[in-house]
């Protein structure tokens, strides 16, 4: 067995390293896909925040072309009593 041990330490150091960097990589590839879920949760928030403010501007805009509406219609009254 010690012979064993001699002979071939430098191949067991080599797979014990191997290991660790194996086990190293591991954690840093669960570390990395936490992170990505994270950043996909934070993309579909945006996302909704987006459409949620398109829909806001849509209304704004459909409220302001139906102001425009009434103040014209006000000034074609008040043009024809001055007339």
């Amino acid at each position: 067995m010690e012979d064993i041990v001699k002979t071939y330490w430098p191949q067991l150091i080599a797979l014990l390293a191997f290991v660790a960097w194996l086990i190293r990589l591991e954690a840093a590839v669960k570390g990395q896909g936490q992170i990505i879920s994270e950043l996909r949760r934070e993309q579909a928030e945006i996302t909704r925040r987006a459409q949620d403010q398109a829909v806001t501007l849509a209304r704004m805009d459909e409220s302001l072309a139906a102001i425009k509406k009434t103040l014209d219609r006000l000034v074609e009254r008040m043009e024809r009593r001055v007339s």
